[in-house]
């Protein structure tokens, strides 16, 4: 357990998912509006690693998995009509990508758990995982088998944040070399997403419950709106 003082420096989970939704608020304008502004898409980049370490530590701190699980998919099937016709027509949305890095983290601890053989049970927690990734790619998640790696390996290092640190260098240059110049380029700045997770003080904060749920469509929504008003 955190002691009080550890609590109160640093960034809760309620920060940092604010934070979260402030830099993919700031990504949308860019897409939608300012689409000449490089540096939106930029700063827009660290909305998908803080999202994604945020559903490795819910997944810590749930005690009902399968309805986080429940909830995710059917924001994703509910939002899927506005999000395709809005930010990619033949992707699936953010939520889609979310649930399966939450399927992939919770089948892998099941079998980390289940499997006596330890190094059965990595190497098929490791399988699992890789074959979620490939149905994420195959089936066009939003940011692909990218974003289940993210998240498993943010559950996987949660408390280390070295190996987090190298991980994510990894997967991001790897992800960032087929994007090609300049979005590439600006995928790298998604390692800046690091510095705000290593602050992370474990506490929960206080937010509306279904916020971070509503303000991805309602803020797509209202950018769209803008949008057709403007031009």
């Amino acid at each position: 357990m955190l002691s009080d003082n550890k609590r109160k420096f640093g960034l809760n989970a309620s920060a940092i998912k604010y934070l979260a939704c402030l830099f993919m608020l700031l990504d949308h304008i860019g897409m939608l509006l300012l689409p000449d502004c490089l540096a939106l898409r930029g700063v827009g980049r660290l909305a998908f690693p803080l999202f994604a370490f945020m559903i490795a530590n819910g997944y810590r701190h749930t005690s009902a998995p399968r309805r986080y699980l429940l909830r995710l998919i059917l924001f994703a099937v509910g939002f899927q009509w506005l999000c395709s016709r809005i930010v990619a027509p033949g992707t699936l949305n953010i939520f889609a990508t979310l649930a399966l890095g939450l399927a992939a983290i919770w089948l892998a601890d099941i079998l980390l758990r289940q499997i006596s053989h330890p190094v059965w049970a990595r190497l098929s927690a490791l399988l699992t995982t890789a074959l979620i990734a490939l149905l994420a790619q195959l089936i066009h998640c939003d940011y692909g088998w990218y974003g289940i790696a993210l998240i498993f390996s943010s559950w996987l290092f949660f408390n280390g944040h070295s190996r987090l640190s190298l991980a994510w260098l990894l997967l991001t240059a790897a992800y960032s070399w087929d994007l090609g110049w300049p979005f590439g380029g600006l995928q790298m700045m998604a390692l800046l997403a690091l510095p705000l997770i290593y602050i992370y003080n474990g506490a929960r904060g206080n937010s509306p419950r279904w916020f971070f749920y509503v303000f991805y469509p309602a803020h797509l929504f209202l950018l769209y709106a803008i949008g057709l008003w403007l031009f």
